[in-house]
């Protein structure tokens, strides 16, 4: 079930899934769109998750992108773009995280308004070094999107995001 065109019963199938798997809280994802297309899903998240009776408890949606970088992994790189401050800021109060790659064109702008918002700044899908990471760090990311994947490691010549994530204890 894609959470994007979630409506309905498929809510419901998806509390199911996620009670079977003993999930009780969790974050939508949304990945790589063109930046009109993310308004309908995140209202619908907003919806879901103001359902009344039990189910797994929405704590707010992931935005996976479309601010990524050069390991776009699964995201459609035609929709890859730099960070747009306007369009963050316009963004509903549901959005809890959003991940942003290092080499991001305008990348601190992300994490400024992270800090500000309350929202989870990730770097992800990024190929940055070490050193570039933990500058981002500093700036306000607070969490890696799915370790490991997609994203520079451990190179013993060029540690990368996965190198600087696991030194980090802010992380």
């Amino acid at each position: 079930i894609d959470v994007a065109t979630a409506r309905g019963g498929d809510w419901d199938r998806l509390d199911a899934l996620l009670l079977a798997q003993g999930v009780t809280a969790w974050c939508p994802t949304l990945v790589t769109a063109p930046l009109d297309a993310y308004a309908a899903p995140l209202a619908r998240i907003a919806a879901a998750a103001a359902r009344p009776g039990r189910h797994p408890e929405i704590l707010g949606a992931h935005l996976e992108g479309p601010f990524l970088g050069t390991r776009p992994g699964a995201h459609r790189v035609d929709h890859i773009r730099g960070v747009d401050r306007a369009w963050l800021d316009d963004l509903p109060p549901e959005v809890a995280i959003v991940t942003v790659a290092v080499e991001c064109e305008h990348a601190d702008q992300a994490w400024a308004w992270a800090r500000e918002r309350g929202v989870v700044g990730s770097v992800g899908h990024s190929g940055a070094d070490a050193d570039a990471t933990r500058i981002a760090f500093e700036r306000g990311a607070s969490m890696v999107t799915h370790l490991f994947n997609a994203m520079s490691g451990l190179d013993h010549r060029r540690p990368g995001v996965a190198a600087a994530a696991l030194l980090d204890p802010r992380i």
